[in-house]
């Protein structure tokens, strides 16, 4: 289905031929598979006949002749159609010497020197050497000068010793056959093939079977195709039953002659004569026979450019995995380890089928939708993240927007979620029926090279079938994580089946083929983070406030979404996030969706990454909650990056990374928050004021007696932090934190509102109610 090779265009006079050709009238010229004599030659050109017909004639000039001499199907034979070379043909039954046994060449040119040397010796002694009567004592005379030369021609220069090894025709020709020889060589124009021995035409070839004895192995043979799949063996048994228990009898008592039990290979034979087609689908059913004899080559021919036609599909992996993390497995105990979990993963692939190139691979439980959407965003992003850690010497940056996707009418495939997200990709699509799976044959091709190349080096594997499997218990001998596996899929797809030469692309490594191709045709540009986001990104709802709206302890706010509260007020909106980029959010304001901004140290950072690294500083700033900065945040990240743990978690390609009940769960456990009431924001209209300047205070009754009570010593101006509580707390009380820079209500506030929880990070007095949404 694809075009696998690369083989340049032809090039016209390829094989440096003259630019004016000279033919004789008896030569045969072979253009565009049609066979033509030379009818007339001069300073413009050729006039072509027909071999065939000889009224057929075209014109052709001798640039032209030496372009279609420069073309492969071109060709171009001497003397074909001379009586000689006919006659010669007609005896040997060859054109060429070379489509003659090798022991047949020999021969014919030990006899060619024999002629060739009888004509030197009668030019030299005209007297002596005749062709009367001393031409028995010539012959061997020539005999022994032949054998003489040729014992030299086999020493190939060397010293003699004995036991060399060599071909040579000790004993002459008889006088007649010599005679013989030269007749025919002199009247084939010295063509040597018609020196041919007729012993290639020697023995009985006339059927020695009678008509009882066809009949009955046309009907044995006919029997051997049946679906119980008999043996030849065993039918020759049946027919030689028939014959001496049923047929001689009958035939002795009518004084008929005995039928002889043919051969158990005559019965193959006749078996043998038989359509391969025929007896597979007789034997094996017409379904398979369709399979085995489905025509297949290279594909289709108009796939040029990379990432033109990608295919799809799931495959079932033949290994018994364990669902469990790696650092965890070393430290279980044996009944542990057999008590866990043991499943086959099934592997999700897309590979581009110009260049061969995976563009993407994913392990789930089951194919399902969400594997098949994880799959084409993979296809589409960039996974220099997987490559890295995964350990990959060779980039992985293959990626782009396919043009084509076939895939085939499964559940997983064929559905309305499926297409939603190609539509809006713009990418075309082609479900292939079903049970032609030589429609996908590329993926079908790599899964088994996965099988062979990576699978079958681990314990636990399932093979394909129970034949092969034998007495091997695959979940006694599993030891692999569902983790291990996917980074070696990894590693191997981009080090080793990305950088290996393929005979399908002429010799070149489909990483080649790709780079090459890119620069010639280039590819569809992958989806921007806003596509990214839309496409692939999670729904979620969450209400807006003053600061914007929170997720993941990130604030997002922008001037535009403060102004549609201003109007709205604190409502509960639709809002779309990607967890490969936090650093800005999708919110759907009416009929359209506003790009919010987060922090610019967010900027093309991961979920997992910012879960990890606020549990770490959480952990070091346990004995506080307060609001952190960019270069806090900054140097957490870097940190986390950089240990191996959380770079093997990102380089999964089991499941998918976090899904939307995973980043509700991390968000609710989260105290550290990435606001920054310091900085001005950069879309207010006076940079040196506040962005929340203008903001209206929404205070509760309980916030109220709250900022009462705590009499703070002087009045903070909008945009600075409130000074500290005045007075110094009881030992082992925390103190009642003044309205303006505090995070908790006091204890007597916090009595009265039990409905009302304060919101950390907002500014003072700004309290909302959390959803059951949070």
């Amino acid at each position: 289905m694809v075009k696998v090779r690369h083989i340049p265009g032809p090039v016209d006079g390829a094989f440096g031929q003259p630019e004016r050709m000279r033919f004789d009238d008896d030569d045969r010229i072979v253009i565009d598979e049609i066979d033509w004599r030379r009818h007339l030659t001069n300073d413009d050109g050729h006039i072509l006949q027909a071999a065939h017909d000889a009224k057929i004639k075209r014109e052709i000039t001798h640039a032209r002749m030496k372009i279609e001499a420069g073309k492969s199907g071109f060709r171009h034979d001497r003397h074909w159609y001379a009586t000689g070379a006919m006659t010669a043909r007609l005896r040997a039954d060859v054109a060429e010497m070379n489509d003659l046994p090798f022991a047949e060449r020999q021969m014919i040119m030990w006899k060619e020197d024999f002629l060739l040397e009888f004509e030197r010796l009668e030019l030299r002694y005209p007297k002596t050497v005749t062709r009367g009567a001393p031409l028995e004592k010539v012959l061997g005379r020539i005999n022994r000068i032949i054998v003489l030369r040729h014992g030299k021609l086999k020493n190939k220069g060397k010293r003699k010793y004995a036991g060399r090894l060599k071909m040579l025709f000790d004993e002459p020709p008889g006088p007649k056959a010599f005679l013989e020889w030269r007749t025919m060589y002199l009247g084939a124009d010295r063509d040597p093939l018609v020196l041919r021995s007729r012993k290639y035409k020697s023995g009985n070839r006339d059927d020695q079977m009678t008509e009882e004895q066809n009949k009955l192995l046309k009907k044995y043979s006919q029997k051997f195709i049946c679906r119980t799949k008999p043996s030849v063996n065993g039918l020759r048994d049946l027919m030689k039953a028939e014959i001496e228990k049923v047929l001689n009898p009958a035939r002795k008592k009518a004084g008929k002659p005995q039928i002889a039990v043919p051969s158990y290979g005559r019965l193959k034979k006749e078996i043998d004569m038989m359509d391969w087609f025929e007896k597979v689908a007789g034997r094996e059913g017409v379904e398979e026979a369709l399979r085995k004899a489905r025509a297949y080559g290279d594909g289709r021919q108009d796939v040029l450019r990379p990432l033109q036609e990608v295919e799809i599909d799931h495959w079932t992996v033949n290994l018994r995995t364990i669902l469990t993390r790696v650092g965890i497995w070393p430290k279980l105990t044996r009944n542990s380890r057999r008590r866990l979990e043991k499943v086959r993963m099934t592997l999700g692939a897309a590979i581009c089928r110009r260049t061969h190139c995976i563009l993407a691979l994913v392990l789930s439980r089951t194919a399902s939708v969400e594997s098949t959407v994880r799959l084409i965003e993979m296809a589409v992003s960039d996974k220099k993240r997987f490559a890295d850690a995964a350990g990959c010497i060779t980039p992985y940056d293959i990626h782009g927007t396919m043009e084509m996707i076939f895939m085939d009418g499964g559940p997983a495939f064929n559905n309305a979620e499926v297409r939603a997200v190609l539509r809006d990709l713009k990418v075309d699509f082609e479900i292939s029926p079903g049970g032609l799976p030589h429609f996908r044959g590329m993926v079908e091709r790599l899964f088994g090279t996965l099988d062979s190349h990576v699978v079958s080096w681990f314990e636990g594997r399932t093979f394909a079938d129970i034949g092969a499997k034998g007495d091997y218990d695959p979940d006694a001998r599993a030891g692999t994580s569902v983790e291990e596996l996917g980074r070696v899929l990894v590693r191997y797809v981009v080090d080793r089946h990305h950088n290996r030469p393929l005979k399908q692309l002429g010799g070149e490594t489909s990483r080649e083929c790709y780079k090459r191709l890119t620069k010639e045709y280039g590819v569809c540009p992958p989806p921007d983070s806003h596509k990214l986001r839309n496409v692939f990104g999670i729904d979620i709802k969450r209400i807006v406030g003053p600061g914007g709206i929170r997720f993941l302890g990130i604030q997002y706010r922008s001037r535009t979404l403060h102004e549609h509260f201003l109007k709205v007020g604190g409502v509960q909106l639709e809002c779309r996030i990607h967890p490969a980029n936090l650093g800005a959010i999708s919110v759907k304001i009416g009929k359209s969706w506003l790009t919010v901004m987060g922090p610019k140290e967010f900027d093309r950072v991961d979920a997992e990454t910012w879960i990890a690294a606020e549990a770490a500083m959480r952990a070091r700033m346990a004995h506080t909650e307060k609001t952190i900065t960019g270069p806090i945040i900054n140097a957490a990240i870097l940190e986390i990056e950089r240990t191996a743990e959380v770079g093997r978690k990102r380089a999964r390609i089991d499941d998918s990374p976090l899904g939307r009940k995973a980043l509700l769960a991390a968000e609710a456990t989260m105290r550290i928050f990435a606001d920054y009431p310091d900085e001005i924001d950069e879309d207010a209209p006076e940079p040196s004021t506040d962005v929340y300047a203008t903001a209206i205070p929404v205070v509760t009754a309980a916030a109220g007696r709250a900022r009462k009570a705590a009499k703070p010593a002087e009045t903070p101006k909008a945009g600075r932090k409130a000074a500290k509580p005045a007075e110094t707390p009881k030992a082992g009380r925390k103190p009642a934190r003044k309205a303006a820079g505090s995070r908790k209500a006091p204890k007597s506030a916090a009595k009265a509102s039990k409905a009302s929880k304060p919101v950390p990070g907002r500014r003072p007095g700004l309290r909302r109610t959390l959803s059951a949404k949070d």
